[in-house]
């Protein structure tokens, strides 16, 4: 009698895509192990063209990890190929981790490729830790290797990866340094031994390449170069508007002088990337063709570096207190829009963060704009919480859209009825006691509206009202007894939230109706006034012209023309 077999996940993972065999073999090992040993596969995970360096980036490992904590797996264990493919963690103590939650939920690992079982002994565990600390070291040496022979790439005039840049292309070349053709975006070499090399793109991109090199020559700084070309029409790369930085990177890059640059940051097993000095870089002169000359370059580099090197500390402090002084206020759209102080970016890099910048400058608002930041960002997640709570209460029938200018989310009731969704923080008034305040937006003033005042402490709904439409714009306060609230369906719970909704339309349908019945009244009346005063004219014999009181009257009639010419 055959004995039942034991389920069991397998776990697959290859580094690159060009290794197309890799999960092949991975998996007909794993399926003889499972034969051998009286396992039968019932699920699999895996993790094709990933590093084995990080989790975060191991979706297929990641999902494991869930199931096997959630403890509702249909599986008793994991086969994995060896203990490479579990991982090249470079703290073998983390590979290690991740085996201990899948062994403390009775879910055990397998390494169905090593010359070791995977039990408790102490020769397993040896052999376990050796190859955890063989694996990772692989991955260093991996890497060493790679650097190497980028850096010999790149030494050698070849490009060693990432975008061309604003009037440059790349050109694909054969082995024998034969050009084949200029590479798209988003296209890539189709052999390993091809190269790539840096060649001038557009005429019309070169043009602009050197217009900026002239103009900033002239002077002219980043943000000026960017205004000037938006202003004349000339479009960047997918015919996108220019910025500031688009002009710094191609007044700032060597590459534009024919020089290969690489190696100006460093990201080493997957981790931050760390800025290199400038002696550090891999640099090959005279690379590619050029499209400015070096003399040109190195004046436009002398002029940007003067023009921030001999702007100390102090002085840009003092710009920024100027400014302030001038506007009234200080914000970081005032500070990079104005020409007075230098850009924003600036005063990151020399200060920090922006409110280590308010400190220093004195600006005692800066707390109570910081303060208010958070409570806008709070009254947002509020907001978006709520009208989620509500688009899920009824699936069917709501949904959530957005307003474009805003970018509020609005909710959208049987496809025809936009309901504005305000949340009012609780403040208070000058004699203590407690009110709302409302600041509506314009465009939505005549929607359905449901409106939410706040409890005390602002993180909460406290009642919800709901209106046919606000018919009012401007920041105004309320309080709880407001008659304003009066005229609205005050609301219980969302569930009432569809019909009262409905029932506002409806009030909102027959209230335009109202106003569109009295405006054709007045109308109307206006019409009859305009026909009595002509009824008049013609009686008393006044110009065709006399037919509203804007007009002149005519000069006095004595008695005698009262006589000849007045009402028989």
């Amino acid at each position: 009698m055959q004995s039942k077999l034991l389920p069991a996940a397998q776990y697959l993972r290859m580094s690159t895509d060009q290794q197309q065999y890799s999960l092949a073999n991975q998996s007909a090992t794993i399926a003889r192990y499972a034969e051998v040993n009286g396992y039968e596969i019932v699920n699999t995970y895996q993790d094709p063209g990933r590093s084995g360096l990080v989790l975060r980036e191991r979706p297929g490992l990641q999902c494991l990890l869930r199931d096997v904590v959630a403890r509702d797996t249909p599986y008793k264990a994991i086969l994995v190929y060896d203990v490479s493919r579990w991982g090249r963690f470079q703290d073998s103590d983390e590979s290690a981790a991740y085996e201990f939650i899948c062994k403390s939920a009775g879910v055990p690992i397998h390494y169905c490729a090593e010359t070791f079982i995977n039990d408790l002994s102490i020769s397993s565990s040896v052999m376990k830790a050796l190859k955890r600390a063989m694996a990772a070291e692989f991955s260093r040496e991996l890497g060493v290797k790679s650097y190497d022979g980028q850096k010999r790439l790149v030494l050698l005039g070849y490009k060693a990866g990432g975008r061309a840049g604003y009037g440059l292309r790349r050109m694909m070349l054969s082995p024998d340094g034969e050009k084949l053709k200029v590479l798209e975006k988003g296209e890539y070499k189709a052999i390993t031994t091809n190269r790539v090399i840096l060649v001038p793109g557009p005429r019309h991109e070169i043009e602009t390449v050197r217009r900026i090199y002239s103009m900033a020559l002239k002077g002219m700084n980043c943000s000026e170069i960017a205004r000037e070309f938006n202003r004349s029409g000339v479009k960047y790369v997918d015919r996108r508007q220019w910025k500031q930085w688009m002009v710094s990177t191609i007044l700032s890059h060597e590459k534009y002088a024919g020089w290969n640059i690489w190696g100006q940051t460093s990201r080493k097993m997957h981790g931050p990337n760390i800025p290199v000095p400038r002696k550090n870089w891999i640099t090959k002169p005279d690379a590619f063709q050029p499209i400015i000359d070096r003399k040109t370059f190195n004046a436009v580099q002398k002029i940007r570096a003067n023009r921030t090197e001999n702007k100390s500390n102090a002085m840009l402090l003092a710009a920024l207190k100027r400014l302030w002084k001038q506007k009234g206020y200080l914000s970081e759209t005032l500070i990079d829009r104005s020409r007075q102080v230098p850009s924003l970016n600036t005063y990151y890099h020399r200060f920090g963060s922006l409110r280590d910048i308010y400190r220093l400058v004195g600006y005692s608002q800066w707390e109570e704009f910081f303060q208010r930041r958070n409570r806008a960002a709070q009254t947002e997640k509020l907001h978006f919480a709520l009208v989620q709570r509500i688009a899920d209460t009824f699936p069917d029938c709501i949904s959530l859209i957005h307003n474009p200018p805003k970018r509020r989310r609005l909710l959208l009731v049987n496809n025809r009825i936009v309901i504005s969704v305000y949340l009012s923080r609780s403040i208070k008034w000058p004699n203590g006691k407690p009110c709302w305040k409302l600041d509506p937006i314009k465009g939505e003033m005549h929607n359905v509206t449901l409106l939410c005042p706040l409890n005390g402490s602002n993180d909460g709904v406290q009642d919800m009202y709901m209106f046919a439409s606000l018919g009012r714009t401007g920041t105004y306060k309320f309080g709880a007894g407001s008659k304003w609230l009066r005229t609205a369906t005050r609301l219980m719970s969302l569930a009432e939230v569809r019909d009262a909704a409905l029932a506002a339309e409806s009030v909102r349908a027959s209230t335009k109706t109202d106003v569109r019945d009295r405006k054709r009244s007045a109308a109307t009346r206006a019409r009859m006034s305009l026909a009595k005063k002509a009824w008049w004219a013609r009686q008393w014999g006044w110009a065709a012209t006399q037919k509203t009181s804007r007009t002149k009257p005519g000069p006095k009639r004595t008695s005698r023309e009262n006589e000849c010419g007045g009402k028989k």
